[in-house]
């Protein structure tokens, strides 16, 4: 049996290669990591909430399927994201008991109502963020227009289970080396020795 990692991407990016999954293959985990049909990029200003509901329902049925995995030790089961993806983990997180670890990166969406878009409130990861039972690394850069940080405030202050909370002022949406450093400790620390 091996612990599973959950891994969602942002929108329009995939996995980064193999390279990248293999530090969590390092560490004993499987890794599940979906693949998404890209957004348009015009996806703020054209009614998106159908394809929204759908990575949400996507996300879910992906992973109850890695859950039944035969080889899945439910007990050590974790989720990751970036962006877009962030709130994926986070939905997952929130909805699927066996999930004891999420981090999640910049989490989007993050303030959709703060972006004025009419119908998005119910698909901001804040309202489904009191529903998570497991321990929370979220990390948020300060700069970040697509994830404002008013809107990660408010998914780490709905969030009720253990959390902690990384922020870098210097960082838009992008990748941040020091939380995936932080990612790699928060997981691994999650796995008890054999």
């Amino acid at each position: 049996m091996h612990p599973l990692l959950l891994m969602y991407h942002d929108l329009n990016r995939g996995v980064r290669g193999w390279h990248h999954i293999t530090r969590f293959l390092a560490l004993g985990f499987g890794v599940v990591a979906p693949e998404a049909e890209p957004f348009r990029e015009d996806w703020k200003v054209q009614p998106a909430q159908a394809a929204f509901r759908q990575r949400y329902l996507d996300a879910l049925a992906v992973a109850k399927a890695a859950l039944a995995l035969p080889w899945v030790d439910t007990s050590r089961v974790y989720t990751f994201g970036e962006g877009f993806g962030g709130g994926l983990a986070l939905l997952a997180t929130s909805l699927c008991p066996a999930v004891s670890r999420c981090a999640a990166l910049n989490p989007l969406p993050g303030d959709f109502a703060g972006l004025g878009l009419p119908g998005y409130d119910e698909l901001d990861a804040a309202n489904f963020a009191p529903l998570c039972r497991a321990e929370v690394l979220l990390g948020t850069c300060l700069m970040d227009e697509y994830a404002p940080p008013k809107g990660q405030a408010a998914i780490y202050n709905r969030l009720s289970c253990p959390k902690q909370w990384k922020l870098y002022p210097k960082y838009v949406h992008e990748r941040v080396n020091f939380f995936e450093n932080q990612m790699l400790c928060f997981f691994k620390d999650g796995i008890p020795e054999a």
